[in-house]
């Protein structure tokens, strides 16, 4: 039986994204410590990106904390014609399984997103 994971967030290093280049996390569960879910921060420097992906298998939900950006989606893997979405502290968004997306950050200040996938990605 799973105990409960309590973790103060402050104390755990900022570190790189296991998989996107230029992007630091705050790991707080992914399949080492559950196997239910990744609930991480991501922090996008100042124009920086989180590229084009897609999973395959997990949705993504997300809650921006702090800064803005421009969130891009597409449900094929051509991104004609994607959707636009103005990004701001207080927004929050789900992304299913199977949509192409990508994170720019437009603002002044570090981007910070509080993000779930479900079930984990890595």
């Amino acid at each position: 039986m799973m105990q409960p994971h309590i973790q103060d967030m402050n104390h755990i290093e900022w570190g790189l994204h296991p998989t996107i280049t230029g992007v630091l996390t705050r790991v707080f569960e992914n399949r080492v410590s559950g196997n239910h879910a990744d609930v991480l921060l991501a922090h996008v420097g100042v124009g920086g990106e989180i590229p084009w992906h897609v999973h395959a298998e997990a949705s993504e939900t997300g809650y921006v904390l702090v800064g803005q950006g421009i969130l891009k989606y597409a449900q094929t893997e051509s991104r004609e014609s994607p959707v636009e979405v103005q990004l701001r502290a207080g927004v929050a968004l789900t992304i299913p399984s199977g949509w192409w997306h990508t994170l720019v950050n437009t603002g002044n200040v570090p981007l910070e997103l509080f993000a779930f996938h479900t079930p984990p990605t890595f």
